[in-house]
């Protein structure tokens, strides 16, 4: 997505399933999820590991999610907190 001060990155995942002219990606609703805002939650990193294995699964309900909406995630938004502890 981009580069904090101290050029560390800062991802943006996109997951869907592939655009086709039944199911065309434009018009499906986006889901946007973030995590680690701030550096204390730990727990956070868990809860987003679980959502993409959910999300990221070989079921018929992650295919449904993937064909439905398009989920925009940045599993840590404040990476130099995480990093720097402050």
């Amino acid at each position: 997505m981009c580069y904090t001060l101290n050029n560390n990155e800062v991802p943006l995942l996109t997951i869907s399933a592939d655009d086709t002219p039944s199911n065309p990606i434009v018009d499906r609703e986006i889901v946007f999820l973030t995590a680690r805002v701030h550096p204390g939650e730990s727990n956070a990193s868990w809860v987003m590991d679980g959502t993409l294995r959910c999300l990221l699964a070989d079921t018929s309900s992650a295919a449904a999610l993937r064909n439905k909406y398009v989920f925009k995630i940045v599993p840590m938004l404040n990476v130099e907190g995480v990093i720097n502890g402050w």
